[in-house]
C-alpha cells in the first residue's frame, strides 16, 4: 500500500507539466465549459470539477465546492472579458472579481424543464423546450450556410416568444393550487426571467 501511494505521488508530479499545458489551453478558449460533480473523497463529500471543450477535458478535485477551489485552479480568475464561460447556473460565476461573460447551459436547463413538466404537467415547460430546441436547430442550419448570427428580426421574435412563454408560466403556476414541487417551478421561472440574456 505504501509503495502504491508513493507511486501515485510520483506519477502526479510527472503529470504537472501536462496539467499546466491543459490549463493554458483552457485559458485561451473563446468558449470554456465548466461543471462540478459531487464525489466522495475518503468517505467525505467532495467535488470533481471539469473544465474544457469538445476536445479537451481537465479535471480537478477539491474537498469543497466553492470559489476558493475555483481560484486555486487558476483558470476562471484569469480569463479576459472576451471569454464566454458556459455553466449550469453556478452563481459563483456572477462574481465581481471575474471578468468573463456568462452563458447558462441549455442542456441542463432542458433537463430542469422536463422535470418540472413531468411533475406539474404545465404546458409552458413544453413550449419553452420546443422554443429552445427549435432555435438550436435553426442555429445549426445557419452555421452550415456560413452565417454567424441571427438577424435582428429573428432575435426579436425569439425574445418575444420567450417572454410570452414566461407570462404563461407565471399564470399556470399561480392557477395551480394543488401544485407539487411548486417552489422548484417558481425558482425555475424566476431564473429564466433573471438570466434570460445568459440563456
Amino acid at each position: 500500500e505504501g509503495y502504491i501511494a508513493k507511486l501515485q505521488k510520483t506519477a502526479a508530479k510527472k503529470l504537472e507539466p501536462f496539467i499546466c499545458e491543459l490549463k493554458e489551453y483552457c485559458r485561451k478558449l473563446h468558449i470554456l465549459h465548466w461543471d462540478d460533480t459531487v464525489i466522495a473523497i475518503d468517505v467525505n463529500r467532495g467535488c470533481l470539477r471539469f473544465y474544457g471543450d469538445e476536445k479537451v477535458a481537465l479535471y480537478s478535485a477539491h474537498s469543497q465546492k466553492n470559489k476558493e477551489g475555483l481560484d486555486e485552479d487558476g483558470i476562471l480568475s484569469v480569463l479576459p472579458e472576451e471569454t464566454i464561460v458556459v455553466h449550469d447556473h453556478n452563481k459563483v460565476n456572477y462574481n465581481a472579481e471575474y471578468d468573463f461573460a456568462n452563458a447558462e447551459c441549455n442542456a441542463h436547463l432542458l433537463r430542469d424543464l422536463q422535470n418540472i413538466q413531468q411533475i406539474s404537467q404545465h404546458q409552458w415547460c413544453e413550449k419553452m423546450i420546443k422554443l429552445l430546441t427549435g432555435t438550436n436547430q435553426l442555429r445549426k442550419e445557419a452555421i452550415e450556410t456560413g452565417k454567424d448570427s441571427f438577424t435582428e428580426e429573428e432575435t426579436k421574435q425569439f425574445f418575444k416568444s420567450y417572454n410570452d412563454i414566461l407570462i404563461e408560466a407565471s399564470k399556470e403556476h399561480e392557477e395551480d393550487k394543488s401544485r407539487y414541487y411548486g417552489r422548484d417551478e417558481q425558482n425555475l421561472i424566476l431564473r429564466l426571467m433573471d438570466y434570460k440574456d445568459n440563456y
